[in-house]
């Protein structure tokens, strides 16, 4: 037993906490110069980047709840070229222990 509550209590140190809440999938279209900067925006306000593809513009998807949607696409400090909803879905977000 003590084995196992060992075990136990190292997995359960090891994981994080994960919170679903109602959000969007969208695309968004930007210069491969506005890039980074939109990576680094996203990591820091805790925005998934599920895929970036490469062609004429960088197209990111991504997850975002309502709030973070309207903050992306009303920042002017980003230079979106354009965006796309994909679809509503459940996303997930990470909470901080």
């Amino acid at each position: 037993v003590r084995a196992y509550s060992a075990s136990l209590l190292q997995a359960i140190d090891k994981c994080s906490i994960i919170k679903k809440c109602f959000g969007e999938a969208l695309e968004i279209e930007l210069e491969y110069s506005e890039l980074e900067n939109f990576k680094y925006y996203c990591n820091k306000n805790n925005i998934n980047i599920i895929d970036v593809k490469y062609s004429d513009l960088a197209t990111c998807l991504i997850e975002a709840n309502f709030v973070e949607k309207e903050n992306i696409t009303s920042n002017t400090n980003l230079s979106i070229q354009k965006y796309k909803i994909i679809r509503k879905k459940y996303i997930r977000k990470n909470v901080e222990k």
